[in-house]
């Protein structure tokens, strides 16, 4: 409602203390309150926290709030959107997060090898986009990709992650 009125930054705040009040995190539980699941209600709420922020013009804060979806939600219907919407406006500001948004979109979205028995092969971890030595930044993906969100053309996505780069001039 306060959207459409174009309060964003009302509804923001209410998204947010929404999420703040149901947040999965099992900390929750440690303070004598119940402890809740990731529902479609606290789905909607943070993707829909994520589009004021871009509404309002605060990339800093929609970063923050889609960050979540690069490591996590892979059964989160919202996750492709905001993914895209985070790497593309990440990339505008020149924030380093439009690339593990990008590469995320790129490894783990797709088709899947399988063998002659008709298991999917995981993607071996030297082909992942997103590289890291260390065990703490490293993915926490396994290798097997999902069905593209429909409209999401990974083309368009591998260009556009050529683009940052090519205007970072970091090839």
């Amino acid at each position: 409602l306060y959207s459409e009125l174009r309060q964003h930054e009302r509804a923001a705040n209410i998204f947010g203390a929404y999420l703040a009040l149901y947040s999965p995190s099992s900390s929750r539980s440690r303070r004598g309150r119940p402890s809740y699941k990731a529902d479609d209600m606290f789905r909607i709420a943070r993707y829909a926290q994520g589009r004021e922020y871009i509404a309002l013009g605060d990339i800093p804060a929609m970063i923050s709030c889609f960050g979540a979806y690069i490591d996590s939600a892979r059964d989160d219907r919202f996750r492709g959107s905001a993914l895209h919407l985070l790497a593309h406006h990440a990339a505008k500001m020149g924030d380093p997060a439009a690339v593990d948004a990008y590469a995320t979109l790129l490894d783990e979205y797709g088709t899947n090898e399988k063998d002659s028995e008709g298991k999917i092969i995981p993607v071996p971890r030297d082909q992942w986009i997103r590289q890291s030595k260390s065990s703490r930044s490293r993915p926490k993906w396994d290798g097997v990709r999902i069905e593209p969100p429909k409209g999401l053309d990974l083309s368009k996505v591998r260009f556009a992650l050529a683009l940052y780069y090519w205007n970072k001039k970091d090839f």
